[in-house]
Parts: structure tokens; C-alpha cells; sequence
């Protein structure tokens, strides 16, 4: 995991600019085939191929819009990217199947992976290339629409085509003085779920030895909604804490806006890792 010094919670964070890409892997939509249709797994064809792009980081980047069109279909999505000192086999495998629909699997800088198109939705891509006065490069986009959101995937890979993560939501947490300020936002009556990864100069945190508590309170009070430890609803694995508060307690908490804090206990140390708002909106189907 890298390092951040702010929270990164997936599917919120869509700046201007754009999230910056680390990987990219393309596969033609040709040589994919459904393995499960009603979920939306994909796999390939006997014969094809995923293959890695080598994208410029500076210079590539993935959008979302989630604003319905006319048609209904409210999501699109567009990735623009450079190859410079590009492999010819690359190339030629792009000129091959470029006027064929895409599906791609990406990951951020922040380490996270998102798998964008399907057979039903591909994406389209057009190139331009650049030679002379000292450039030589080829500049790529992709562009697509989709009724649903991209699903979240545990690793880049031909796996990731038919084994979407099973929550959407994880926050990385670096180990710097201050704590992270989160937002969290769930529907009353549903289970919530969050996975934290936290990180310690760029690499993964041991939290062997360290103990978590998390509380949720009322704003300007001290009253407590709810309390979390490792013995009731925090499971900690490795770098990872798993966050689940069943929908029998979810289903308790009144509509509102509450603020929450998770406290780390290593032998003698005591430390905020993060703070923050958590929203409870109405529920549309509950007893």
C-alpha cells in the first residue's frame, strides 16, 4: 500500500483531474465470453489474451460520471493514457483489435482496482500518435457507458474478470501524526462494511500486538450509539481491519448525522488513527 496522507475511500474520490493510473491491462471484448451473465463474470476465450500496458503515470488518468443520460444509462467513464518507448508488440496487438469494444482493468496509484466494461457495455478507444521535434508518443482513450457501477476487484488479472470484490469499500490509513478524517455513509437497517487498510512507509502495517476500539456518539454530546472492539464487530487480519456492524444493530440507529472515532492500544501507546462523520440515511424497505 502506498503511504497517504488523507483517507482514499473507494468510489468517492473523483477529483477534476481525475484518478491517476499505476496499471493497465487490456483485453479485446472478442476474446471474452460470459461465465456467469447474471452476475456479470466475464473469462477468456481459449486463444486470448490479457495484456499489460505499460501507462506514463503523469500523464494517464480514469473519470467517472455518474449523470444519467437519456437513455438511462447513468455511468460513463473514460480513461486517457501515454505510451512512450511503447513495446511494437503492443502496439500491434492495439492496431489489431482497436475498432473492437475493450474491457480493462486498472489500478490507481493508491493501489486500489476497478475492472471498467463488459460485453454488454464495452469501451471504445481511439489513439494518436505524436512523432517529430523530439516526442515520439501515442496518447490513448477509452470511453464507455454502463447502467451500473465498476465493480471493485481484490487484484489486477485475468481473476479479476469473475471475482469482484465482495464490498466496495475499503479506506488506506498511513501512519502519520494526525488522524484521517472518513465519511462514512450507510442506510439504516443494512449491514455496514468497511475494510481499513493501513500502511507504514509505503508498505503494509503489522497491527500484531494493537487493540481497536471505535465509537459512534451524538454531535455536542458524549452519549454513546454504538461501540466497536476486536471482541464485537472489528476483525483485525494482517494490515487489515474488517469493519461489520450487523443490520439488527444498523436497524437501531436513528436517522442522523453522528461523528465516530477508532483508537489504536499498542502496549503503552494510545493513538487516534481516525475520525470522522457517520451518516444514517432512511431505509425503503425495512419492518
Amino acid at each position: 500500500m502506498n503511504e497517504l496522507d488523507l483517507p482514499y475511500t473507494l468510489g468517492r474520490s473523483k477529483g477534476p483531474a481525475g484518478l491517476k493510473l499505476a496499471r493497465l491491462q487490456l483485453v479485446p471484448k472478442t476474446m471474452l465470453t460470459w461465465r456467469d451473465q447474471a452476475k456479470g463474470w466475464m473469462e477468456i476465450k481459449e486463444g486470448g489474451r490479457l495484456v499489460e500496458v505499460d501507462v506514463a503515470t503523469t500523464s494517464s488518468s480514469f473519470l467517472e460520471d455518474s449523470t444519467p443520460d437519456a437513455n438511462g444509462l447513468a455511468y460513463s467513464y473514460g480513461f486517457n493514457f501515454s505510451l512512450k518507448r511503447v513495446r511494437v508488440e503492443t502496439l500491434q496487438f492495439i492496431a489489431r483489435h482497436i475498432r473492437q469494444g475493450w474491457v480493462v482493468i486498472f489500478q490507481t496509484v493508491a493501489g486500489d482496482c476497478r475492472l471498467v466494461g463488459s460485453l454488454e457495455f464495452p469501451l471504445l478507444m481511439r489513439a494518436a500518435a505524436q512523432m517529430g521535434g523530439g516526442v515520439n508518443s501515442t496518447t490513448f482513450s477509452l470511453t464507455g457507458l454502463s447502467p451500473i457501477q465498476a465493480p471493485f476487484v481484490d487484484a489486477m488479472g485475468e481473476t479479476a474478470l469473475h471475482s469482484f470484490s465482495t464490498y466496495d469499500s475499503m479506506t488506506n490509513l498511513s501512519s502519520s501524526n494526525t488522524a484521517v478524517y472518513v465519511e462514512f455513509e450507510t442506510r439504516r437497517g443494512d449491514t455496514f462494511y468497511r475494510r481499513l487498510a493501513f500502511s507504514k512507509a509505503g508498505a503494509d502495517e503489522s497491527l500484531e500486538g494493537s487493540s481497536f476500539k471505535m465509537q459512534i456518539k451524538k454531535y455536542f454530546t458524549d452519549e454513546v450509539l454504538l461501540e466497536l472492539t476486536h471482541q464485537n464487530y472489528l476483525l483485525i487480519e494482517g494490515n487489515l481491519i474488517q469493519i461489520e456492524i450487523p443490520a439488527s444493530k444498523m436497524k437501531d440507529l436513528p436517522l442522523g448525522e453522528y461523528r465516530f472515532d477508532l483508537e489504536q492500544t499498542k502496549g503503552t501507546l494510545v493513538k487516534t488513527r481516525m475520525e470522522g462523520t457517520f451518516i444514517v440515511t432512511p431505509d425503503i424497505t425495512h419492518d
